[in-house]
This record gives C-alpha cells, sequence and structure tokens, in this order.
C-alpha cells in the first residue's frame, strides 16, 4: 500500500490517494498519519480521501474517518474507486455520514 498527499490540487483541498489494499493495522495507522499531516498546516481546508484499489478498508479507519466528521468538523469526501468498496459503506450505512462517493 502507497499514500501520496497532493496539498495544492486546489488552494482549499488536499487530497490523500491511497492505492493497494489496506489490509493491515501498519496501513490503518499510515492513513490516520497521513491524514493528520495533511490538515497539520490548515484545519479549514477540504480533505478528500481516494481509495483507489481496495475493497476493504479496516474498523479503526473507519472511526477516525467518523471521528474528523463528528468530533473535528472536518470537510471529508471519501472517493472509493472500487465498486466493492462503496457497496460496503452502503451496507454498513456510511455513504451519507462519510460523504462517500463514487469515481
Amino acid at each position: 500500500m502507497s499514500i501520496e498527499i497532493k496539498e495544492n490540487r486546489t488552494p482549499e483541498m488536499v487530497e490523500v490517494v491511497v492505492s493497494g489494499t489496506i489490509k493491515s493495522v501498519d496501513d490503518s495507522m499510515k492513513i490516520k498519519e497521513a491524514l493528520i499531516a495533511a490538515l497539520a498546516t490548515d484545519k479549514s481546508v477540504a480533505l478528500r480521501l481516494v481509495i483507489n484499489d481496495s475493497f476493504i478498508v479496516t474498523s479503526s479507519v473507519i472511526g477516525f474517518l467518523l471521528k474528523l466528521i463528528q468530533k473535528d468538523r472536518i470537510n471529508l469526501t471519501v472517493v472509493a474507486k472500487k465498486s466493492e468498496l462503496y457497496e460496503l459503506f452502503e451496507s454498513l450505512r456510511l455513504v451519507s455520514l462519510l460523504n462517500v462517493v463514487r469515481e
């Protein structure tokens, strides 16, 4: 799994792109650290988490995303590139809560 932070996608948005399958605790920690790093300079920017290849995410990532939205009030969008991942978010009833979109 690899992560790329695109800080200047637009002046108001930071994009965190995850490639590969999210499958381990280490992967989850890397995602959390990347999201924290993306927000380090300005917490008012919109955050866009793009998950390219994974058809699953760990429960700890889901919990962290919920914290970012509900507690920290971060403007977050999750882009699920795989239909299986989008369907997982649908079955968990998290599409609207996590602002999940397909691309």
